[in-house]
C-alpha cells in the first residue's frame, strides 16, 4: 500500500469512493435533506480547493482517502473502501495527514457509525448528536502534539521520514558500513531492512519522545542523511543520534542539523538536559557533540554495528541552564 498528498484531479476521481462508503455506512439515517446537502457539498469546488488530501493506493488503485481543511485542524472527508476496512489502513491515513499539521488540536464531525473508529484514533467525544441541514454528527476532538516538525536551518531542510525515501536512505547510508561502523545499527545492502526502518519510523511520527528527521539540502532537496532526539523510559533521559551520507561528512551539516534539533527540544518538547554518547575512535562526532553544548563526564563501555564492535564510549550531557536565553547559548 502506498500513501501520497493528493491533486486536486485525485481528489476529484477521489469522489465516487466517498460518495458510495457515505452512503453505505454513514447516511442510513439520514433524512433525504442531508444526503443532498453531502452531495452538494463534495461537488463544490471552492469547498474542495480548501481541502488538504491524502490517499491509500494498492496496485494503483484508490482505495482510501483523508482531507482536512481549516489548515488541518478539521477532518472534512475520511473514507475506506468497504473491503479493505479493520486493516489499518484509516490508521494510516490519518497518521499521514499529520506529517504537516502544525495544529494542536484536531476536530471532526462524526457520524454514528465513525464515532467508535475515532474513539480509536484518539479523539473523545465533545457534545451530543447535531444536525446542521439534514447532515448529523457527532463532535470529536483529539488534542496533538504536533507530529515531528519541518525545521529549517540556513542549508538545510529537516523534514519527516516519508514512504517514498526508501531509495533515497538505503542509496545514502543505509548499506554503507563506512556510516553504520560506529552506529548502533549494522549496514545491509538488503533495502527489505530499509523499509523495516522507515516504516517503523512512520509509526512513530506522531510519538512525543521518539522524534526522527531526514535532513535534506534545501536547495537541491537532496537526502543527505537524519538525525533523532528521543526519550529513553528505560534510562530516564533523552538522547540525541545522527548520521550522514559519506559524501556529505566535514562540512558542518550535522552541527547545522542539530542545534537546531537541539533548540525545538528545548522549546517545545521543554527538555530539561540531555545525554549523547560516541565510540572513542569516532571523534569527529566528540567535536559535534561539543559544539552543541554537551559536556564530557565519563567513559563508557559501548557497542557499535549492532553489537559486533564493542569498545569504549565517552558519555556526555547537556542541561537547560537559562531557558530564555538557550537559543543563543548553542
Amino acid at each position: 500500500m502506498k500513501i501520497e498528498k493528493l491533486n486536486m484531479n485525485q481528489i476529484k476521481d477521489a469522489l465516487p469512493l466517498v460518495w458510495e462508503v457515505f452512503c453505505k455506512y454513514e447516511a442510513t439515517d439520514y433524512p433525504e435533506n442531508g444526503k443532498q446537502a453531502f452531495w452538494d457539498a463534495i461537488h463544490d469546488m471552492d469547498y474542495l480547493n480548501a481541502l488538504r488530501a491524502y490517499g491509500a493506493f494498492i496496485d494503483g488503485k484508490l482505495i482510501g482517502m483523508i482531507a482536512l481543511r481549516n489548515e488541518g485542524s478539521h477532518i472534512a472527508l475520511f473514507f475506506v473502501d468497504g473491503q479493505y476496512h479493520r486493516q489499518g489502513i484509516g490508521r494510516k491515513l490519518f497518521e499521514a495527514s499529520l506529517t504537516e499539521n502544525t495544529n494542536s488540536r484536531i476536530t471532526v464531525h462524526s457520524s454514528e457509525y465513525a464515532q467508535e473508529i475515532y474513539a480509536r484514533l484518539g479523539f473523545v467525544r465533545k457534545g451530543e448528536m447535531q444536525e446542521e441541514g439534514g447532515i448529523r454528527y457527532i463532535p470529536m476532538e483529539r488534542r496533538l502534539r504536533m507530529a515531528t516538525p519541518i525545521l529549517h536551518t540556513k542549508r538545510l531542510t529537516l523534514r519527516p521520514i516519508k514512504e517514498n525515501d526508501i531509495d533515497a536512505i538505503f542509496d545514502c547510508w543505509m548499506q554503507d558500513e563506512d556510516v553504520s561502523r560506529y552506529m548502533c545499527w549494522k549496514a545491509s545492502d538488503d533495502i527489505d531492512d530499509t523499509r523495516e526502518f522507515v516504516n517503523f519510523e512512520l509509526e512513530n511520527l506522531c510519538n512525543e519522545k521518539w522524534n526522527r528527521w531526514i535532513i535534506e539540502l534545501t536547495v537541491t532537496a537532496e537526502i543527505i542523511g537524519t538525525c533523532l532526539i528521543y526519550f529513553n523510559d528505560e534510562e530516564k533521559n533523552w538522547d540525541i543520534s545522527y548520521n550522514l551520507g559519506k559524501k556529505y561528512w566535514g562540512k558542518g551539516y550535522v552541527t547545522e542539523a542539530m542545534t537546531e534539533v537541539i533548540r525545538y527540544a528545548v522549546d517545545v518538547l521543554h527538555m530539561e538536559e540531555c545525554i549523547a554518547v560516541h565510540a572513542v575512535e569516532n571523534p569527529a562526532s566528540g567535536k559535534v557533540i561539543e559544539k552543541l553544548g554537551f559536556v564530557f563526564e565519563k567513559e563508557v563501555p559501548y557497542e557499535c554495528s549492532d553489537g559486533e564492535i564493542v569498545t569504549m564510549g565517552r558519555f556526555y550531557r547537556y542541561k537547560v541552564t537559562n531557558r530564555k536565553s538557550c537559543k543563543h547559548a548553542i
